[in-house]
């Protein structure tokens, strides 16, 4: 099956409240759709562990093992049971997921998945809360047409999720080169947002931006500390004055290299190869 072709049948859509939930390993029959409002926990899937925030949303495809797993009292959760094809749509049994010792593998869903949902998907995306509220009240009032407009939705769901993945995977890849660049080109005093946004193509907004969603560090604050950590090595081991580790680690001067060394580690280079340099 192709992408294209997919024509979601939503079986069930429930708003799940748990306390305290620590759930034995489960399977399930058909496609599942997760969205996680409110939880502060991990899901394991087929034996890896994935920390769960606030907006997350997981789809598994057929036969997946799985365990959710919270740390607070209670967490909110919309879970969608589907069909990628349709062919299921006779039958309106709700097939929901067992515990693994009660997996019969002779039921799962004979329904084909695009190449692109034969693994299991977990991204993060506030903006799809409202789609799965709609879902879940077109199931609940059952107006006119309603599974018509939910496999509409739990199909805007699925392409919103892999439009998410592939721009998380294309975020990655800029900055695994970035940081590379930075790592060959640190001790250069031009290097500096612009000039690394020139180099790579890119606005230097949009490039710190990236960097703050992958590394949690703008661009600035991530020179500025690898900076700082290549000088901790030469103060350390080195002998190399404050002025020449400052040249080297491309700071212009001493005096701004000691300024930005004491914001970062509240100590001056002097102070901090002296209480470091001792150590074994």
């Amino acid at each position: 099956m192709l992408l294209q072709d997919i024509n979601p049948y939503v079986r069930f859509v429930r708003k799940v409240g748990m306390r305290r939930a620590n759930l034995r390993l489960s399977r399930n029959y058909d496609c599942r759709l997760f969205f996680f409002a409110r939880v502060d926990g991990s899901i394991n899937i087929s034996g890896k562990d994935y920390k769960l925030s606030n907006n997350d949303v997981v789809f598994l495809p057929p036969a997946s093992c799985y365990q959710l797993m919270s740390r607070i009292d209670d967490f909110e959760i919309y879970s969608i049971g589907l069909d990628m094809d349709g062919c299921h749509g006779d039958d309106r049994e709700t097939f929901t997921a067992v515990w693994a010792e009660n997996f019969d593998p002779a039921l799962v869903f004979s329904t084909d998945v695009p190449e692109e949902f034969a693994q299991p998907i977990i991204v993060n995306a506030p903006n799809l809360r409202g789609k799965f509220d709609r879902c879940y009240d077109e199931l609940r009032l059952k107006p006119l047409y309603y599974h018509e407009t939910a496999s509409g939705i739990v199909k805007l769901i699925l392409a919103e999720m892999l439009r998410r993945r592939s721009f998380t995977e294309c975020e990655s890849g800029i900055t695994n080169a970035v940081i590379d660049y930075i790592k060959t080109n640190y001790s250069n005093v031009n290097l500096s947002n612009d000039s690394v946004a020139h180099h790579f193509g890119y606005h230097p907004y949009y490039l710190s931006r990236v960097m703050k969603l992958t590394t949690r560090k703008t661009l600035h604050k991530y020179i500025t500390e690898y900076r700082v950590d290549i000088a901790k090595g030469f103060l350390v081991s080195g002998k190399q004055d404050v002025s020449e580790i400052a040249r080297i680690c491309g700071f212009n001067s001493a005096s701004y290299f000691t300024k930005v060394f004491r914001d970062e580690c509240g100590v001056t280079p002097s102070v901090y190869r002296r209480e470091y340099s001792e150590i074994v």
